[in-house]
C-alpha cells in the first residue's frame, strides 16, 4: 500500500494538466431512472459546457454555455431540485478534479498497483498456508484423541472379556460341584434303598 501511495503522490506532483470532470446526478423513482450530467466539451476547460438529460436511454442537451462560468452547473442543480420536488431520489456521483496522466505516469501507477497486488497476494498465500497448517495440526490432535479412546475402549473390552471368562469358569466349577452333590445324593438314595 505504501508503494502505491508514493507512486500516486509522485504522479500527482508531476502532472500539470487538470480538467474539470463531468458532474453526474442519477435520479430514481420506482424502477425509472433519469441522468442529469454536466459535460465539459473542451476539456481541460470548464467552458464550453452542456447539461445533458437522459431518459429511457435517450439523451437530450437541455442547456449550453460558452461564456458564463457556473451556468451549466447551476442549471443542472436546479433541474435536480425539481426532480426531488417531484418525488425522485437523486444522488450526485462526482464532482472532483481528474488528472490527465502522461503515459510514463500511468505506467508508474500501473507498476505500483501491480506491486501492491503481488504483495497482497503473497501475504494472502502466507495466511492461507498458516491456516492449512493449523487445520492439519487440529486434525492430527483429533486423530490422537480418537486413537487414545480406541485403545482405552479396547482395554475395557479385554477386561470385560476376561471377567466373563472367569465367571464362566466359576459357573463350570459350580456345575461340577452340583454334579458331584447329585451323584452323592443318588448313591446315598441307592444305598438306602438297597438296605
Amino acid at each position: 500500500m505504501k508503494k502505491l501511495m508514493i507512486a500516486m503522490a509522485s504522479v500527482l506532483a508531476a502532472s500539470h494538466a487538470y480538467a474539470a470532470e463531468n458532474i453526474k446526478y442519477v435520479c430514481q423513482f420506482d424502477n425509472a431512472e433519469r441522468i442529469i450530467e454536466v459535460r465539459y466539451t473542451n476539456s481541460p476547460d470548464a467552458l464550453p459546457c452542456e447539461v445533458n438529460y437522459s431518459k429511457n436511454g435517450q439523451d437530450e442537451v437541455l442547456w449550453r454555455a460558452s461564456n458564463t462560468p457556473g451556468y451549466c452547473e447551476s442549471k443542472a442543480a436546479d433541474l435536480v431540485e425539481k426532480q426531488k420536488a417531484w418525488g425522485w431520489d437523486c444522488t450526485k456521483l462526482s464532482e472532483t478534479a481528474s488528472v490527465n496522466l502522461s503515459e510514463g505516469a500511468t505506467e508508474a501507477v500501473e507498476a505500483a498497483v501491480d506491486a501492491e497486488l503481488a504483495d497482497q497476494q503473497q501475504a494472502s498465500q502466507g495466511n492461507l498456508d498458516a491456516q492449512v497448517e493449523e487445520a492439519k495440526a487440529a486434525v492430527d490432535a483429533e486423530a490422537q484423541v480418537l486413537n487414545e479412546l480406541s485403545e482405552q475402549g479396547k482395554a475395557e473390552l479385554d477386561a470385560q472379556s476376561q471377567a466373563v471368562e472367569v465367571q464362566a469358569e466359576e459357573v463350570q466349577v459350580d456345575g461340577q460341584a452340583v454334579e458331584a452333590q447329585v451323584e452323592e445324593v443318588v448313591e446315598s438314595t441307592a444305598d438306602s434303598a438297597a438296605q
